[in-house]
C-alpha cells in the first residue's frame, strides 16, 4: 500500500493483516523536526512492514531515508547529513509485554489503537539525527578551530616553564 494521505494508523491491524506502507512525507510537516533544521525543503522516504512474531508480538521494520540539513555546531554553516534509519519496532502497552520483547527490538508503547504515522516517522528521524552535527575537518569554515588544531605545543610545555635547572 502506497499513501501520502495516510495520518494514523493501526500497528495491531496491520500486523494481523501483514500490511506494508510506505511513502514520503514533507519534512516541513513534521513540527519537532523542523525546530531542528536548517532548511525545511525536502522529503523523508519512509517503509513499514508489520507483523506479529512468534510470540504474539507487533513487530514493526521500519526504513527511514532523507537528507535534512543542520548547522555545524563548529562554524555554524549549513551541512547535509543523508539519513538512513532501519528499526524493528516492537509494540507494548504494559510492563509484562515489554519484559517480553526480544532484544533486538526497540520498544514502542502504544497508549491506544492506533498511532499517527507522522509522528513515527518524526520519532526515528530524531533518533537518526547526529547529536552534534560537523563538517569534516577540510570543509569547516570555523577559521578559530583550524588555527588552533595546527597548533603543535606540547601539553607538557607549562611544566617546562616551572623546571628549575
Amino acid at each position: 500500500m502506497v499513501s501520502e494521505q495516510l495520518q494514523t494508523i493501526s500497528p495491531l491491524l496491520l500486523a494481523k493483516n501483514k500490511e506494508h506502507v510506505e511513502g514520503s512525507i514533507c519534512l516541513d510537516s513534521l513540527s519537532r523536526l523542523k525546530d531542528i533544521l536548517s532548511d525545511t525543503t525536502g522529503q523523508a522516504q519512509y517503509s513499514f512492514s508489520f507483523e506479529i512474531d512468534v510470540n504474539d508480538i507487533c513487530v514493526i521494520k521500519t526504513r527511514i531515508v532523507a537528507n535534512v540539513i543542520l548547522k555545524c555546531q563548529r562554524c555554524l554553516k549549513p551541512i547535509s547529513i543523508n539519513i538512513e534509519k532501519n528499526s524493528i519496532l516492537g509494540i507494548f502497552s504494559n510492563s509484562d509485554e515489554l519484559e517480553a520483547l526480544a532484544d533486538n527490538y526497540e520498544p514502542l508503547q502504544l497508549d491506544e489503537e492506533v498511532v499517527s504515522l507522522d509522528m513515527l516517522i518524526e520519532d526515528e528521524l530524531l533518533l537518526a539525527i547526529p547529536i552534534a552535527p560537523l563538517h569534516n575537518d577540510d570543509e569547516c569554515e570555523n577559521s578559530l578551530y583550524l588555527a588552533n588544531k595546527n597548533i603543535k605545543e606540547s601539553p607538557f610545555s607549562v611544566l617546562e616553564k616551572l623546571k628549575i635547572d
